[in-house]
C-alpha cells in the first residue's frame, strides 16, 4: 500500500473510533437533564451557560456545531473555542429570542433562570422551560448541575 492509502485507512480508523466514541456517548447519557441556566445582560438575553461539568460529561470534545430542539423548531448552534476553554456558553440570535420568549417575560427581576436540556441523540439537545410549572422539571430525569 502507498504511503497515501496507509493515510486513508488510518483515516477511516479514527472515524470508525470517533462513531463508536458517539454512540457511546449518547447511550450513556440518552434521557439524563443537565440544568442550564440563562444569561442576561440588562433588559436582554445574550445566551445560554452550561456550566464546566456539563462540558466534560455530555459534549464530545470534537463537537464543532450542535442541535437544538427549542419545542417546535430545531436549530443549529456553534460552539465557539472559548466553550471548550472555561467560557462554556452558548450565543445564538435565535436561542436568545426563544429564550427571552419562553422565560425572559415571566420573571420581574432579570436574573439567571434554571432551564433542563436533555440529549436527544448525537449532538442534538432538547431545551425546556422549568419555570412553566413548579414541579415541571419533574418528569426530566436525573439532572447534572452547571
Amino acid at each position: 500500500m502507498t504511503p497515501a492509502g496507509a493515510g486513508k485507512a488510518d483515516l477511516v480508523a479514527d472515524m470508525v473510533i470517533d462513531w463508536a466514541r458517539y454512540a457511546e456517548f449518547s447511550n450513556k447519557d440518552a434521557g439524563r437533564a443537565m440544568v442550564v441556566k440563562t444569561q442576561f445582560n440588562g433588559n436582554e438575553v445574550t445566551g445560554l451557560h452550561v456550566g464546566v461539568r456539563n462540558v466534560r460529561r455530555f459534549f464530545p470534545k470534537a463537537v464543532r456545531v450542535i442541535e437544538l430542539q427549542l419545542d417546535h423548531l430545531q436549530i443549529q448552534c456553534g460552539l465557539s473555542p472559548e466553550f471548550w476553554h472555561g467560557e462554556p456558553q452558548i450565543h445564538d440570535p435565535r436561542l436568545c429570542e426563544w429564550l427571552d420568549f419562553k422565560v425572559g417575560h415571566r420573571i420581574d427581576e432579570r436574573k439567571n433562570v434554571r432551564l433542563a436540556m436533555t440529549p436527544a441523540g448525537t449532538n442534538i439537545f432538547r431545551l425546556r422551560s422549568s419555570t412553566v410549572k413548579r414541579d415541571g422539571m419533574a418528569s426530566a430525569g436525573p439532572l447534572t448541575v452547571a
